[in-house]
């Protein structure tokens, strides 16, 4: 039998549309284990620097998807380098 969901897991589940279950909880820190072996704790870290890089379902799922965007990870882009210049 399942237990119920509780108050304090259904306000995190409403807030961020995220379910924290065990099976859940496990496959998340193997995909983070598994970045941080990959590509080391800076680029890990900035993985967290913009809501387009955060890790989605799909890459609990399939962790070699957020491997390869963190690898391709590139804070030096033009983007980056044209705004430092505007702002001085």
């Amino acid at each position: 039998k399942r237990a119920s969901i509780g108050p304090a897991e259904r306000t995190f589940l409403t807030l961020i549309g995220l379910e924290l279950r065990p099976r859940k909880i496990r496959e998340a820190s193997s995909m983070w284990q598994q970045v941080t072996d990959a590509v080391g704790l800076e680029k890990r870290a900035a993985i967290w620097s913009h809501p387009d890089l955060l890790p989605t379902e799909q890459d609990i799922k399939d962790p070699a998807k957020l491997i390869e965007r963190a690898l391709k990870q590139n804070p030096d882009d033009e983007i980056d380098a044209a705004l430092r210049d505007l702002l001085g």
